[in-house]
């Protein structure tokens, strides 16, 4: 990604699943993180910007031992 772009990730898990999304710079620094309220809810991470050029990575986790595609 380009320095002062944004990015926008949306999560959309089965029954099962109540995601954790986070969003790291290309350092693996983590810039934003975020929890869905519950299993099988939306987990969306909006309008983060980046702080510089590079490769930016999401990871998407179960909270609270969850488990789910």
């Amino acid at each position: 990604m380009d320095d002062g772009q944004t990015v926008t990730l949306l999560v959309e898990p089965e029954a099962t699943l109540q995601p954790a999304v986070e969003l790291a710079d290309p350092n693996g620094v983590p810039l934003c993180t975020v929890v869905a309220g519950a299993a099988g809810v939306s987990a969306v991470l909006q309008v983060v910007p980046t702080a510089g050029a590079g490769t930016y990575t999401a990871m998407v986790s179960g909270a609270a031992g969850t488990l789910g595609t």
